[in-house]
């Protein structure tokens, strides 16, 4: 599910959103949020230019909420690419014992992970290799 791998941040902005269904100002969500208005509209946007919120125009503002329309078709279609990402991206970290979030977009696949205790990259190269190209022999500054 997606909600397993965002973020702190996008996480709160979704709870938020879910909480108050007649939507939210981008200041009003930010500071339900805790978080900053620069963080909240970087979010904001990411996540409508996703397809999972939208916003409607009220005079000047702009109130952000979940995109209903979207989610209610969502649930009659088949598993779509993102969900199958999603489910892959839960299933890798599950595995590395990983925690940290992944984005997707139009150049590919990025994950930020915190690495275990005690972890090196030489370490835990033997167990990406299935997942990444990483060489075997990592550079002596790599190490």
């Amino acid at each position: 599910m997606l909600i397993d791998v965002l973020s702190y941040c996008e996480k709160r902005i979704l709870q938020v959103l879910d909480q108050n269904k007649e939507g939210l100002t981008t200041v009003n969500v930010a500071e339900k949020a805790g978080i900053s208005k620069t963080t909240a509209l970087k979010y904001l946007a990411s996540f409508r230019s996703s397809g999972i919120i939208d916003y409607i125009e009220v005079g000047p503002l702009k109130l952000w909420r979940h995109n209903k329309l979207k989610s209610e078709k969502q649930k009659h279609l088949p598993a779509s690419r993102t969900e199958k990402i999603d489910s892959v991206v839960k299933e890798f970290m599950q595995i590395l014992g990983l925690e940290g979030s992944a984005i997707v977009d139009c150049d590919g696949l990025t994950i930020s992970a915190e690495l275990p205790s005690g972890s090196t990259r030489r370490k835990l190269a033997p167990q990406y290799q299935g997942f990444f190209n990483l060489p075997q022999n990592l550079p002596a500054w790599r190490k």
